[in-house]
């Protein structure tokens, strides 16, 4: 008998049995061919059908002399004719650099996807070099199977610092990239430090994605963090601004409370800025507009860092659901973590997902499956996601769910992607010493 011990980082994939179904259901966990520890694989994930993107940020590229630290990969998986998730391409760019954490985020339409790498340095040619400038690269499946780079994108303005790509947003032939560290407003002036701005990219018709327009706050603030986090849905979109310090009509100063901003396109087809945003209940380190989601005229915000003052509790976090109706914004409902305890910092909403009348976010848990303790001791930042569905009285907490192997600092959640009846859950800090029992000879996972 052999005993062999390794370290996993691992992705799971959850399951509900039909398309409006409130109950999910772990079905698969899974990890890379080439699994290593701190590659950090789960910090971003992306579902669209039969394909799963999954990044791992901090892996190193040991074909280099020396070795490329933190270069990143992103894996493609696809689902077989048994539903189950293989992994089929690991992908990195010919031009990926040491520090560029290739896969920081990812966006899947169909058969295109989007990796943003905000730390890279070069532009579509592989040169001009400028310090964190950001880019964007388009992969496209071909018919034979094979996901294959169809385009690098940068910004029309690219300078060092920019952040490009720190957020992207796909949906069919527009995508939005957030680049929250810019300096410059929409008119490439007005020099403040991290304002942030976002970008809106067509597809023309030879399959070229093209700038179409870039936007920043009308109040912008240096600092505020304008494209932390975009989104979009039909002709509407929002941008978060986490570290935003003024209210809807730009007084009362709370800092990094935080704001969302609202755009819609206007009969010249430009995206304009119809509203800002602030929680009700806005206060002091809050980071509204840390992630945020748009699905026809329902909107989801979070503010992973708003403290629980009813249990004294830092750093619990806050979900928010808003309705847009008649060119009005309305707050609907907000919701804490539905198992929040006195001294466990649950972050809740430090990743989130909307679809149709469901909603999912993340948050680390400090308990097990039944919402208790184990043997009197918090599974400190094990982490959990929990399902929202909405019906005629709103929005509604449902459920939810944590790892099968739940332990301590797991991070269960900090990454979900929701696609009709499947989530993908990203778990980037399971770490821990799995030891297996095989028999020899021949071991079986």
């Amino acid at each position: 008998m052999k005993k062999v011990c390794k370290k996993f980082l691992f992705l799971f994939l959850f399951f509900s049995q039909g398309l409006f179904a409130q109950s999910y259901t772990e079905t698969q966990k899974t990890v890379p061919t080439d699994r290593n520890k701190v590659n950090h694989f789960g910090q971003a994930v992306a579902l669209f059908g039969p394909y799963a993107a999954i990044a791992a940020p901090l892996q190193n590229d040991s074909s280099k002399i020396p070795v490329a630290n933190a270069v990143g990969a992103v894996y493609l998986f696809e689902q077989d004719s048994s539903d189950n998730w293989i992994q089929v391409q690991k992908i990195r760019p010919t031009d990926a650099k040491a520090q560029d954490n290739f896969g920081h985020s990812l966006s899947l339409w169909k058969n295109v996807l989007m990796v943003g790498v905000p730390q890279h340095a070069f532009d579509d040619t592989s040169g001009n070099r400028q310090s964190l400038a950001g880019a964007v690269y388009c992969y496209v499946r071909s018919d034979s199977g094979r996901w294959n780079l169809a385009q690098k994108i940068v910004a029309n303005d690219r300078r060092a610092g920019q952040s490009f790509g720190w957020d992207v947003a796909l949906k069919g032939k527009r995508m939005m990239v957030g680049a929250y560290t810019d300096n410059r407003d929409a008119k490439r002036r007005n020099n403040l430090l991290a304002a942030g701005s976002a970008y809106f990219f067509e597809q023309d018709s030879s399959g070229m994605w093209v700038q179409s327009q870039k936007i920043s706050a009308s109040d912008r603030k240096a600092n505020a963090r304008f494209g932390y986090a975009v989104d979009f849905s039909g002709k509407h979109a929002l941008v978060g601004a986490p570290w935003e310090t003024t209210d809807t009509v730009g007084s009362s100063i709370l800092r990094e409370s935080g704001a969302v901003y609202f755009y819609g396109k206007d009969t010249s087809q430009s995206w304009t800025e119809l509203h800002k945003i602030t929680a009700s209940d806005r206060a002091i380190d809050d980071q509204f507009g840390y992630d945020v989601g748009l699905f026809n005229d329902q909107l989801i915000v979070s503010s992973p860092f708003k403290r629980n003052i009813s249990i004294g509790t830092d750093r619990a976090g806050k979900l928010y659901f808003l309705s847009y109706k008649n060119n009005v914004i309305t707050e609907t409902k907000s919701f804490y973590a539905s198992d929040i305890v006195s001294n466990c910092r649950t972050y809740y909403g430090l990743s989130l997902d909307i679809e149709n009348n469901r909603a999912t976010v993340s948050s680390l848990s400090c308990l097990d499956s039944n919402g208790n303790t184990i043997n009197g001791f918090q599974l400190l930042n094990a982490g959990a996601f929990e399902i929202y569905t909405k019906d005629s009285s709103g929005w509604n907490y449902s459920h939810s769910r944590v790892a099968s192997d739940q332990a301590a600092r797991d991070s269960f959640g900090v990454a979900v992607s929701m696609h009709r009846n499947m989530i993908l859950v990203g778990a980037p800090h399971e770490d821990h010493d799995t030891c297996l029992l095989y028999t020899s000879p021949s071991p079986r996972d």
